[in-house]
């Protein structure tokens, strides 16, 4: 169990920090699309780290762990990261916004998919397979956001094709 717990310890500080960038990233840009998905993952990785800690709480007292019954309906649609004006003009903040982003994010799928093999039980395995995939999702989203942002960012730079 002490392996389990400590696997689960470290995503719940995992989730802490994506939460904590997400935010100060969102603070830190003018266009309001932009700012709505950021927090929009910021949230989703307060509400992972909800799950953590429930699990945590679970597996300490030896207690069965929470399983959720509609996992796939939480995990987002990638239209929630569309920005607000129909303009594209990226800045070089929010490149590198988004491109560490997409690293968080398939940092934080590589962790539960990895940890999930090692876990004996089977319904820790599944929520940690959940949370990898939503991770998946958000990684989706932000890569196809990232890909049209260089276009716009080699564009301005006059860097077209």
């Amino acid at each position: 169990m002490s392996t389990e717990l400590n696997i689960i310890k470290v995503a719940i500080l995992n989730e802490q920090q994506g939460y904590r960038f997400y935010a100060d990233a969102a603070a830190k840009l003018s266009d309001e699309g932009v700012k709505a998905a950021l927090m929009q993952l910021a949230n989703d990785e307060k509400d992972h780290e909800r799950i953590l800690r429930e699990m945590y709480e679970s597996m300490r007292k030896a207690e069965r762990v929470r399983v959720y019954e509609d996992e796939g309906a939480y995990i987002i649609e990638p239209r929630i990261f569309k920005r607000s004006n129909q303009t594209l003009v990226a800045d070089d903040y929010e490149m590198a916004a988004y491109k560490m982003a997409i690293l968080f994010e398939e940092a934080s799928e590589r962790y539960y998919r990895e940890n999930a093999a090692k876990i004996e039980s089977e319904d820790i395995r599944k929520i940690l397979l959940y949370l990898a995939d939503w991770e998946a999702s958000h990684g989706d989203a932000l890569k196809e956001i990232y890909a049209e942002l260089s276009e716009a960012w080699w564009k301005k730079q006059g860097l077209e094709s």
